[in-house]
């Protein structure tokens, strides 16, 4: 998911209050989340445009939603939805989709 720069900024911002405040060190904070130091040095840098994966797992392991425009996530939503996806565009767009079609049927007959 894209994100503009004001969307990127608050998460930057977020990602590393958070990881302040729980007294972490990136080296400590790639090892939770399972990312490698240097991509995790980036992202809490402010050195990536979209939630890829690695954003992803750093957030959950923060306790953080990376949703643009403040909408939150469950951390146990973010967790599944995260589990399902392979970081590829192509899984994205399936993915997309699939949820597109359960909003559907979610809104009932037309």
């Amino acid at each position: 998911m894209k994100l503009n720069p004001a969307e990127q900024k608050r998460l930057v911002t977020a990602i590393e209050s958070r990881r302040r405040e729980l007294d972490l060190s990136v080296s400590v904070l790639a090892a939770k989340a399972g990312v490698e130091q240097s991509q995790t040095s980036r992202i809490c840098n402010g050195q990536f445009s979209s939630i890829s994966s690695n954003v992803m797992q750093i957030c959950i392991t923060l306790g953080l939603q990376p949703q643009p425009g403040g909408a939150l996530l469950s951390n146990a939503l973010a967790t599944r939805l995260a589990s399902l996806w392979d970081g590829s565009k192509e899984d994205e767009e399936r993915l997309l989709n699939l949820l597109g079609a359960i909003a559907t049927v979610k809104a009932g007959p037309l």
